[in-house]
């Protein structure tokens, strides 16, 4: 008798350990060293189990992950989940969340708001100082998060012959060249040029992204893993506690990158990076 009871609650714990919600899946589409550095550093910020799995494997056990983290819009191909399990996107710009909406609860930018890249220009050269931002049309402008701020004035690709013309142009009218997060426009192909037609006019590049502090821009705010997991971590620990999810948005912790070289190429002082964090966090009332 005693053993067919044994059994019986051996069973019972069984079921209640395939049914209970118990992980948080992490779904990247390949098992990359960020991927699993994530998985790590978010398990120890919410001290629980975070697996990291493949879309097709999460949509065949939904109900043992209490919410689903995808990294990127690429990692969303094969995932097919029930409305009930929360799914938050990060590591994908604002254009790429817009453009898959219905399949996240919530999500994390990786870019940063075009404001806070255009406060940073206006902490190296000034109150006074303006800029201006290329951008493929309009529309582009909309979807990026772009908006109209003051001395700051946009170039529409659409409204010239090309690239150079318009590039040229706010090179000669303003101080320095605010990079807008579109891959498209600043790839690979463009941005050498980009930089280098700048260079020939004394104007930097500010932004769009770490990426291209190497590449030869002299300033960008970034989010580092660290400050993903962050917010990452708060997303999921207010979502999951049911005081709600919040609503898709740019990282608030940031960092800020010089490149110190093109600094000192364009007889520039720098301000100190720390100093320009602290004065850009109060500018957007994080502290």
């Amino acid at each position: 008798m005693e053993a067919v009871i044994r059994m019986y609650l051996v069973l019972l714990l069984l079921l209640f350990a395939t049914t209970v919600r118990a992980d948080i899946a992490l779904i990247s589409d390949s098992v990359s060293p960020v991927a699993e550095k994530l998985r790590t550093l978010t398990a120890a910020s919410m001290m629980e189990p975070v697996v990291l799995t493949t879309a097709r494997e999460a949509s065949e056990n939904p109900g043992r992950y209490r919410a689903v983290v995808v990294m990127g819009s690429s990692a969303l191909k094969d995932l097919s989940l029930p409305d009930s399990v929360p799914v938050v996107g990060i590591f994908l710009s604002r254009k790429d969340y817009l453009g898959n909406a219905s399949s996240f609860t919530t999500g994390l930018f990786v870019e940063p708001p075009f404001a806070r890249q255009a406060r940073l220009g206006r902490a190296i050269y000034g109150s006074q100082s303006s800029f201006g931002a290329l951008v493929a049309d309009d529309h582009s402008a909309e979807v990026n998060g772009v908006i109209s701020i003051p001395d700051v004035s946009l170039y529409s690709l659409d409204k010239y012959d090309s690239l150079n013309q318009a590039l040229i142009r706010l090179l000669s009218e303003h101080q320095a060249l605010i990079g807008v997060y579109d891959p498209a426009l600043y790839s690979p192909d463009n941005i050498k040029n980009i930089l280098i037609t700048a260079y020939r006019h004394n104007r930097p590049l500010i932004g769009p992204s770490a990426a291209y502090l190497r590449a030869g821009a002299l300033a960008t705010t970034y989010s580092s893993i660290d400050d993903v997991v962050k917010r990452l971590s708060e997303i999921l620990i207010s979502g999951l506690s049911g005081t709600g999810w919040p609503p898709p948005d740019y990282n608030p912790y940031f960092r800020v990158g010089f490149n110190e070289q093109v600094g000192r190429s364009l007889n520039l002082i720098l301000p100190k990076a720390s100093d320009v964090e602290r004065t850009l966090r109060r500018q957007e009332g994080l502290e």
